[in-house]
C-alpha cells in the first residue's frame, strides 16, 4: 500500500512499515526475539541486507528484579514521587504473570 499510495520504493516502503506501522507486545522474551528475527529476516529477504529501523516490539513479561529500595532511592525525599514509584513497583512486579493486562492508568500520577 505504501508503495502505491506514497510512491515509495520497495525498500523504503518496508522500512517505513517497520518504523511506522508495526508494533508488538509479547509476554515471553523468547517469542519477542523470534518475532523480531522473523520481521528482520523477511525485510532483508524482500529488500536485501541493510540497516533497518529498530523493530517496535517489546516484552512486557520481564520481571522487576530490583528491590523496592532501589526504585524509591531515586526520589531524594519527594514523598509524592516515592508513593508513585512504590505503586508502580507493586504494579509491575507481577509483569511476568499478567503482562499486557497491566493497566498503568491504575496508578494516579500527580
Amino acid at each position: 500500500m505504501r508503495i502505491e499510495e506514497e510512491g515509495l520504493s520497495t525498500v523504503d516502503a518496508i522500512d517505513a512499515v517497520l518504523r511506522d506501522n508495526l508494533f508488538g507486545l509479547e509476554l515471553d522474551p523468547r517469542c519477542a526475539q523470534i518475532a523480531v528475527f522473523g520481521l528482520v529476516f523477511a525485510a532483508w529477504k524482500a529488500g536485501g541486507y541493510r540497516l533497518l529501523p529498530p523493530p517496535q516490539i517489546a516484552c512486557s513479561g520481564t520481571a522487576v528484579v530490583e528491590q523496592l529500595e532501589e526504585w524509591t532511592g531515586l526520589v531524594d525525599g519527594n514523598q509524592d514521587a516515592y508513593a508513585t514509584l512504590e505503586q508502580l513497583y507493586d504494579l509491575f512486579h507481577n509483569a511476568p504473570d499478567v503482562g499486557s493486562l497491566i493497566d498503568s492508568l491504575d496508578v494516579p500520577l500527580e
